[in-house]
C-alpha cells in the first residue's frame, strides 16, 4: 500500500513539475493575466502598429468609432498581408460605395529600374494604386539627345506594351515627361521592363532609370474623416 501511495505521489509530483516548467517557458500565467486584464481593443493596440505595416489597430479604431456594419474598400500602398480580416464579422455582401481607407498612403511614388543588359532595364517593384507615370529620370554621366523608349509589363509568357515612343532631350536635362496613363493597365502583376534604343553610343552609359508616379487617389477629392500618419478614412465628395 505504501509503495502504491509513493508511486502515485511521485507520478503526480513529476506531472506538476512538468506543468509549471512548461507554463513558465510559455509565460502562461503572465499571458493569462493580461488576457483577463485587457479588453480586445486594448490587446489590439498593444500588439499591432497603429498606422504601419497592416495598420490593424487603425482599422479596429475606425470600425469601432464609426460602428461600421458593412465592409470598406482598403488600399494599402505597401506590400503587406491583406487586413480585410478585421472586418470579418461584417456583411461581406455589402460595401460602402462612398467611403474608402488608404493605408501607408503616398501622393507620389517611384519605380527604380536597374540595368539588366545594354539597353534593357528591369523594375524593382510594381506598386499598385498609381494612375499616372509622370516622368522618367536617367542615371548617366553622359548627355542624351534622342532615344526610343519602350515600357512593357511581362506576365508569365505574355508581354503587354504600355508605351513605345521617341523622345528628344532638352540639354542638359536627363529626364523626360511621359504622362503615361496607367488606368487601363493592371501593373500589380508581372515584371516591368524598359527598353532604350537609339543611335547614340553614350546610351550604354545609362546605369539606371527611375519612373516618377502619381497616386490614383487625390485627397482633394475626399473628405478626411480620420487621419493618423499616412492612414486615412475618407468619404468621397459628391
Amino acid at each position: 500500500m505504501k509503495k502504491k501511495i509513493k508511486y502515485y505521489f511521485f507520478r503526480y509530483f513529476i506531472l506538476i513539475v512538468i506543468f509549471f516548467s512548461l507554463a513558465k517557458s510559455a509565460n502562461f500565467f503572465k499571458n493569462f493575466y493580461f488576457v483577463n486584464r485587457d479588453d480586445y481593443n486594448s490587446r489590439i493596440k498593444k500588439n499591432y502598429d497603429f498606422c504601419n505595416h497592416e495598420s490593424v489597430a487603425f482599422l479596429h479604431f475606425i470600425k469601432s468609432k464609426y460602428k461600421l456594419n458593412k465592409k470598406v474598400e482598403i488600399y494599402d500602398y505597401e506590400i503587406n498581408p491583406n487586413p480585410d480580416w478585421v472586418f470579418f464579422n461584417l456583411d461581406n455582401n455589402n460595401i460602402y460605395k462612398n467611403k474608402l481607407i488608404l493605408l501607408n498612403y503616398k501622393k507620389t511614388g517611384e519605380i527604380k529600374f536597374s540595368k539588366f543588359k545594354n539597353g534593357l532595364f528591369v523594375g524593382n517593384v510594381n506598386p499598385p494604386y498609381y494612375s499616372n507615370v509622370e516622368k522618367a529620370i536617367f542615371s548617366t554621366n553622359k548627355n542624351i539627345k534622342k532615344i526610343n523608349l519602350k515600357i512593357t509589363n511581362n506576365i508569365k509568357e505574355e508581354s503587354i506594351l504600355l508605351l513605345s515612343k521617341n523622345f528628344i532631350f532638352e540639354y542638359p536635362s536627363k529626364e523626360i515627361d511621359l504622362n503615361l496613363n496607367l488606368e487601363k493597365f493592371d501593373i500589380r502583376l508581372g515584371k516591368l521592363f524598359i527598353k532604350v534604343t537609339g543611335e547614340e553610343n553614350n546610351l550604354e552609359h545609362i546605369e539606371g532609370i527611375t519612373l516618377k508616379l502619381i497616386s490614383k487617389y487625390d485627397l482633394n477629392n475626399f473628405k478626411i474623416l480620420e487621419k493618423a500618419d499616412n492612414c486615412y478614412f475618407l468619404e468621397r465628395l459628391s
